[in-house]
């Protein structure tokens, strides 16, 4: 397995992208995750990325990918255009994953059978053409969005959902902040998971370094090791009272020690 940084974690420090590149360089990380907004200024300009991520020595893992769209049939074209345009920029630049949020956002809700159905159809369509174009789609149960809970990620799944187009990227910080069990989507779906984000909370619900909070994270990894997963884990979270960098220390040191399989390169 190897460990990667969320961009997300350095939101409150503005900093640019391309410093943040370098900082998660100097901290050992051997990977970035990044919002689709990080990348836009660049398509067109996929070398000029490529040689700052080679000289910080980490990769792009992926870019994490709206879908408030989702629900509207008028708006499936562009959003469908903006995965493909997305997707292609990816693979350019050596990169893998489409990470996907869950669907429209709850304020919309509630949702239907019908709407569960839809969003599965058009997830399948990201996932069968970003395929095509060498990249790996997951989506990811959101807290505030249609999918977040265990029970809503069932209902996608008896919607249809492909489980060989669209990968699953959990991250229990989501369902535990939604007020649901955390362990469950681990423990019921690890074979379907395929990329990983991980944070931790405290017993106040608010953010903890990764192994510092309530979350047991040896309870979350051992379904997921035991069917074999080795994929990229992805620090995702924060706690206001230290830095961007230190949580991300604090975290990968966590993480190196209670698990070998880990690795920064």
């Amino acid at each position: 397995m190897r460990i990667g940084c969320q961009i997300g974690m350095w939101g409150r420090e503005e900093m640019s992208f391309e410093a943040v590149i370098e900082e998660v360089g100097r901290l050992g990380y051997g990977g970035l995750e990044v919002f689709l907004a990080n990348i836009a200024a660049y398509y067109g300009k996929a070398e000029e990325l490529k040689a700052k991520l080679k000289k910080a020595n980490i990769v792009l893992t992926g870019a994490y990918f709206g879908m408030d769209d989702s629900l509207d049939p008028e708006k499936e074209p562009a959003l469908l255009a903006r995965a493909a345009e997305a997707c292609r920029f990816l693979q350019a630049v050596g990169s893998r994953y489409l990470i996907l949020n869950g669907g429209a956002d709850k304020k919309d809700g509630p949702f239907s059978d019908d709407d569960y159905r839809r969003v599965a159809q058009v997830m399948n369509r990201i996932g069968k053409e970003a395929q095509a174009l060498g990249v790996d789609v997951v989506m990811h149960p959101h807290i505030g969005y249609m999918v977040e809970l265990p029970t809503e990620l069932d209902q996608l799944v008896a919607a249809g959902i492909d489980r060989k187009l669209v990968g699953l990227c959990p991250h229990a910080g989501h369902q535990m902040g939604a007020g649901a069990d955390p362990y469950i989507i681990y423990e019921k779906y690890p074979a379907w998971v395929r990329y990983l984000h991980i944070a931790d909370t405290g017993s106040d619900k608010k953010g903890a370094s990764v192994g510092a909070g309530v979350l047991d994270q040896k309870r979350l990894m051992k379904p997921l090791l035991e069917a074999g997963y080795d994929g990229w884990v992805i620090i995702e979270g924060g706690q206001r009272e230290v830095s961007a960098k230190d949580y991300a220390n604090r975290s990968r040191e966590y993480m190196l020690k209670t698990w070998p399989q880990v690795k920064c390169e």
